[in-house]
């Protein structure tokens, strides 16, 4: 019957002595909830779910934030820009109802080299587009109805996505194959516009 007793409170022991190593084990790489009674089969969460706006993942957020905001900032500009300017008979951005002061061109390609650049017309392809003259957007700028578009998707799209939160509406690889493909067509067109000017 002694035996028998020193038998279980040894095994109970050691299985005690289990418990606080594989505690203290857990404890160094992630964060353990308690055994149940004295059990060594504890169950562990990850420090990603006991604690989901750790450190690393507060600051992914912020940025996250910050570009959305920066990037819905940036659209709302364009399109009240757009709204508000207009494109003079020489072909010159004003202030609507300013037509005598005209917007300084900014394409250095143009100035220096005397080549339009991949952007060169977007901003008349934007004006004409937003006052609905559709056939004069697209002598501007074969793609300025794209990226038009792509321009006011961000709007609803940015909105969305700090409303979200964390939860990404779409992934940062779906984000960048976009970005490279946009990049890629205005390169593209660019091309085609320099073979025709030669």
């Amino acid at each position: 019957m002694h035996r028998r007793d020193r038998t279980a409170d040894s095994g109970k022991a050691q299985r005690c002595q289990d418990d606080r190593y594989f505690n203290r084990v857990c404890r160094v790489v992630e964060h353990i909830a308690p055994c149940d009674n004295g059990s060594n089969q504890c169950a562990i969460v990850s420090q990603d779910d006991a604690n989901p706006m750790s450190p690393r993942a507060t600051f992914h957020y912020k940025i996250r934030r910050q570009r959305h905001l920066e990037m819905l900032v940036i659209s709302l500009i364009v399109i009240a820009l757009s709204w508000l300017l207009d494109v003079s008979a020489v072909g010159r951005v004003f202030l609507s109802g300013f037509p005598n002061w005209p917007v300084p061109e900014t394409c250095l390609s143009r100035d220096f080299f005397g080549v339009d650049c991949p952007g060169c017309g977007l901003t008349r392809s934007y004006i004409y587009l937003i006052h609905g003259h559709w056939n004069s957007a697209w002598s501007m700028h074969r793609l300025g109805w794209l990226l038009f578009i792509v321009t006011v998707f961000q709007v609803p799209y940015r909105l969305i996505a700090l409303h979200r939160g964390e939860r990404e509406l779409i992934s940062p690889r779906v984000s960048r194959w976009i970005g490279s493909g946009i990049i890629a067509l205005l390169i593209v067109n660019w091309l085609i516009g320099l073979w025709n000017w030669f």
